[in-house]
């Protein structure tokens, strides 16, 4: 392949199929590069979506291909590693002429994507994917040449940067690992030398190896502080046990605002860890380590800014769904109370809050992946769910109440260990959403909880062994002892907190039934 100075959207198509194609190789290995204090792996899977996500808006490319590569890998960001690198890509290929890239355009525009990288998170620590950037950025400047010869002075630098991580970062050190962000972006980097004529270079992680992870637990969430330190670049001390990733922006935001992202920035730091908020142009995505899912979708709302696209993860919970701890059933719940997604989450379920105004399109696509399960159940309240999305082996329950979802988070909790397969979880689960006796009440005006208390008495008329109640923040604080009073001893009564406006409370009966359980 002669080489080229043009980054057209040829060029862009193939720089993108390569390293959608180098991603995918390599994506296992990047997985298990991903380990502090044990393995949460997905590191190469957040990458390779968030290229793929990339390469899919590239389409056939044209006039615009630049902005529809870097707008598509934003929006379709998986993760810390997939939010930096997504600004990366945004800053690089903005800063390139479409024809005549120069060695020096190429690397101005290599510098221009590493300070991207780092303004972009919250607070930047070394030893990540931020340390490779800079570097392969000081490498391209110190040579001279055409743009390909600046890239391959890059990567050459980028890669004993990669070698030096564990001696900057302690957690990889402690490992005996590579950070698997930086290396992931060499990968992408090496694609767009393929795409210039060049050769990627050729490279293993070698006898740097991490222990095995093919048996093993859980996340302990005691110590998960760090969230995805290696590949998040940011400090991770106070840690959180919630993923929350959203996007702003669009139609109707402020024209010339151009602190969208300092704003967010600043409102997510004071209420989670691994923030990062990345875009530009009107859009932006946002990501976040916290253990009040509520606040953090608050915290657009405290910067001005109305949150979209919202999905919610439980770190743990999800922790090697995509390798070694695949689920025979993925769950993704689709719910538009925000104080339930923390509950929802726990359970196993990747949540989708659909807030005021909203359906859910693209985001439920991505939860469906998210889950890393090939058999996916999606319990959708309200019908909150624009159109069905066309994936075999998902399932769509749409248009139930809030209770049933949550009582299917419930059930799902209980059975998603090992020894159970996909039909059985699943089979268990819609009958638990299907045995749900629903109700709704409003509270009084002045705090009246008789409606909501004579709503209880119906439900309870037939047998009952659970009473769910979802209670809005203008429920009396004392509603809990009042439904006691009714609900009795023999009836488990769980009252959980909607963080919904207004005074209407949903109540979901279940009879006894095996196995059961609650959201607590």
């Amino acid at each position: 392949m002669a080489v080229t100075a043009v980054l057209d959207a040829e060029v862009l198509r193939t720089w993108a199929d390569a390293a959608v194609r180098a991603l995918g190789t390599h994506r296992g290995e990047l997985d298990a590069l991903n380990v502090f204090p044990v393995a949460d792996s997905d590191t190469g899977t957040n990458l390779y979506l968030t290229l793929r996500e990339g390469r899919l808006a590239l389409g056939a490319g044209g006039p615009d291909a630049a902005r529809l590569f870097a707008r598509g890998a934003l929006v379709g960001a998986r993760g810390n590693s997939g939010v930096i690198v997504s600004q990366y890509l945004g800053a690089l290929v903005r800063a390139m002429p479409a024809t005549a890239v120069t060695g020096d355009a190429l690397a101005s525009g290599l510098q221009l994507a590493a300070d991207a990288a780092y303004r972009a998170v919250a607070r930047p620590v070394e030893g990540t994917v931020l340390s490779v950037a800079r570097a392969v950025a000081d490498g391209a400047r110190a040579v001279g040449g055409g743009p390909l010869e600046v890239l391959e002075g890059g990567l050459a630098a980028g890669y004993d940067a990669l070698g030096r991580t564990p001696a900057q970062l302690a957690a990889l050190r402690a490992a005996g690992v590579l950070d698997a962000g930086g290396w992931g972006l060499l990968l992408v980097l090496g694609a767009l030398a393929e795409a210039l004529g060049g050769t990627a270079p050729t490279w293993a992680p070698g006898d740097v190896a991490g222990p095995a992870h093919a048996g093993g637990g859980a996340v302990d969430d005691a110590h998960h502080d760090h969230g995805h330190a290696e590949d998040g670049s940011c400090d991770t001390g106070r840690g959180g046990a919630f993923e929350v990733m959203f996007v702003v922006g669009g139609p109707g935001e402020p024209e010339g605002d151009d602190d969208v992202d300092g704003r967010l920035r600043t409102a997510l730091a004071a209420v989670g860890d691994s923030v990062a908020v990345v875009g530009g142009d009107g859009l932006w995505q946002a990501h976040a380590h916290t253990d009040s899912p509520l606040a953090a979708v608050d915290a657009a709302a405290v910067a001005g800014l109305q949150a979209t696209q919202v999905r919610v993860r439980h770190i743990a919970r999800q922790a090697g769904v995509h390798g070694a701890h695949t689920p025979a059933l993925g769950v993704v719940a689709v719910t538009g109370a925000a104080g339930l997604t923390a509950d929802l989450a726990r359970a196993g379920a990747v949540v989708v809050l659909v807030l005021p105004g909203q359906a859910a399109g693209a985001e439920l696509v991505r939860a469906i992946d998210d889950t890393g399960a090939e058999s996916v159940l999606v319990l959708a309240a309200d019908g909150f769910v624009a159109s069905a999305p066309e994936r075999e082996g998902t399932r769509v329950r749409d248009g139930l109440d809030e209770t049933q979802v949550v009582a299917g988070a419930a059930t799902f909790a209980m059975l998603a260990g090992p020894g159970h397969g996909a039909e059985e979880i699943a089979a268990h689960v819609l009958a638990a959403v299907d045995g749900v006796r629903t109700a709704a009440a409003d509270v009084g005006p002045d705090g009246d909880a008789g409606p909501v208390l004579s709503a209880a008495r119906s439900l309870l008329a037939e047998p009952t062994a659970l009473l769910t109640v979802l209670a809005p923040e203008d429920a009396p604080a004392d509603l809990a002892d009042r439904l006691h009073d009714v609900v009795g001893a023999d009836v488990e009564l769980v009252l959980l907190r909607t963080g919904l406006p207004g005074r209407r409370v949903l109540l979901g009966a279940e009879a006894a039934n095996e196995p059961a359980g609650e959201l607590s």
